[in-house]
């Protein structure tokens, strides 16, 4: 039994095609996988955030389109209350991607930092 597609619009052409589960591969217009997309459970109301973006395709804005859009539908679709992400201190590209999209961070590690985000439609947030 296949688990059923699900195909989500995003920025300027995006499309984010259910592949598995709670991964989406990235396509751009021309119907070319660009990257990934993803969820893995933390906790009952909480995912972590994952994404990848093909070398050729990065610094065009697919990956903030994706995490936004992909971050968007959880928190209407899934009844999330918290998307975490973690980044390597030297991945300045990822920090930015999660900046962009409303991240702030939580906890700074050795090597790591600890992003966040809440759901905008629950109360407190």
């Amino acid at each position: 039994m296949h688990a059923p597609r699900l195909r989500l619009q995003g920025p300027s052409g995006l499309v984010l095609l259910n592949t598995t589960g709670l991964r989406f591969e990235m396509q751009n217009e021309e119907g070319e996988r660009v990257g990934l997309v993803g969820f893995e459970n933390r906790t009952k109301d909480s995912v972590e955030l994952y994404y990848s973006v093909e070398k050729p395709y990065r610094r065009r804005g697919f990956a903030c389109g994706a995490a936004e859009t992909a971050c968007h539908w959880m928190f209407e679709e899934k009844d999330v209350s918290r998307i975490v992400a973690v980044v390597n201190k030297h991945n300045v590209a990822s920090q930015k991607v999660l900046e962009q999209c409303g991240f702030a961070i939580h906890k700074i590690g050795a090597q790591l930092f600890y992003w966040e985000k809440f759901n905008p439609s629950l109360p407190g947030f």
